[in-house]
């Protein structure tokens, strides 16, 4: 019986969804843009990134491997492909809790587990993701699945991994080479980092191969995109550095940028890699040189793990107030939805101190442990 009603559900859901996708229409103006117009000049034979012909004062900046990837969706009209990528990019959110859950190790009641998922899809940088249709998320979790990968010695899929997450290459000045110090230094196997060094350049190439098809020019579009896109003020520790310091605040963000490394080499060392990936991913939503509000969904991998191992009720109160804070914060920042993006550049410094903060507190504490026993 519960199978029949297991089953009967899945329909009905799927009947649900479908209606959904074709009914709705979400815009997505970052994925109109970046994947859903480029795909769809590929799929009738023109240059990807030529978007112009189809959207005036438009432009076009994600990698090309992500469009070659998911080209398909240029046989779709607009609507139906955007609600599309909402569908696969919340079930991408949905692994990333199951796979957390997984990786704690711990029984979690439906409850808590429901309450985390509604933070993790509450998120403003989350909010802000899924109504622009970005493509962190996929990154994120391509990041995440590709050192699972590496872990387990499955070099060619975690190449082809790699290579999709570099559809926006300034996300990856973390991962990717501690990747390589992981395999060259902590795993003594030099020859595996050049094997993968060279998967993820021929997957790279690989994923572009239906642009080539569209219309050979497109690297043109492509360069003349990137050196017209407007230089818009970010939420970012580089942007902040640079329009503070000028020149000097450039040398400042290197600086950082080899603390944040160092660290990161640290956690490396100490842990299983699929553990300090997501110190790499919180650290790259930080010290990134282009990024914006909706990229510090790189911190939910972080924030979701560290949320399913507190064990503690201090350490969980103060993770949930930090977020609390996050949450409230961000929507007092953009009230009225006017604000620039760059109101937001608090944001994950609070969520790391509240993070390590709550880590901290779930510690055994001697003195406390004695004081409760007596």
């Amino acid at each position: 019986m519960k199978r029949i009603f297991a089953a009967t559900f899945l329909v009905l859901f799927g009947v649900l969804v479908i209606y959904l996708v074709f009914t709705v229409e979400l815009v997505g103006w970052d994925f109109r843009n970046n994947l859903w117009a480029p795909a769809y000049l590929t799929t009738h034979h023109q240059s990807a990134y030529n978007i112009q012909v189809l959207f005036k004062d438009s432009n076009a900046i994600w990698f090309p491997q992500v469009i070659g990837v998911f080209f398909f969706l240029g046989f779709f009209p607009q609507y139906p492909a955007s609600n599309l990528w909402a569908v696969f990019n919340i079930a991408l959110l949905l692994a990333l809790v199951w796979y957390s859950v997984r990786q704690s190790g711990k029984k979690v009641k439906p409850l808590k587990l429901g309450f985390l998922t509604a933070c993790i899809f509450l998120f403003p940088p989350t909010i802000r993701h899924f109504a622009l249709g970005q493509v962190d998320i996929l990154i994120m979790m391509a990041f995440i699945a590709a050192v699972y990968a590496v872990e387990r010695q499955h070099l060619t899929l975690a190449a082809f991994l790699f290579a999709l997450a570099l559809a926006k290459p300034q996300h990856s000045i973390v991962v990717l080479p501690l990747v390589f110090v992981y395999l060259f230094f902590i795993q003594k196997s030099p020859r595996d980092s050049v094997k993968l060094f060279l998967a993820i350049c021929f997957f790279a190439l690989l994923q572009t191969a239906p642009l080539w098809f569209g219309d050979p020019l497109w690297p043109r579009d492509f360069l003349s995109n990137l050196h017209r896109n407007p230089a818009w003020a970010q939420p970012g520790i580089f942007t902040l550095l640079q329009n503070r310091f000028g020149a000097s605040g450039l040398a400042l963000w290197f600086l950082l940028y080899a603390i944040i490394l160092a660290a990161n080499l640290r956690i490396w060392s100490k842990n299983k890699p699929e553990k300090a990936l997501l110190w790499s991913l919180a650290s790259t939503a930080i010290i990134s040189p282009y990024l914006w509000s909706w990229d510090f969904v790189l911190f939910l991998p972080l924030f979701t793990d560290t949320a399913f191992r507190l064990s503690s009720l201090p350490s969980k109160l103060t993770l949930f107030l930090f977020y609390t804070v996050c949450f409230y914060g961000a929507i007092l920042a953009l009230q009225g939805g006017t604000a620039s993006d760059e109101v937001l550049w608090w944001l994950p410094f609070v969520l790391t101190i509240g993070i390590v903060g709550s880590i901290i507190a779930d510690l055994p504490s001697p003195r406390l442990n004695n004081w409760l026993h007596k």
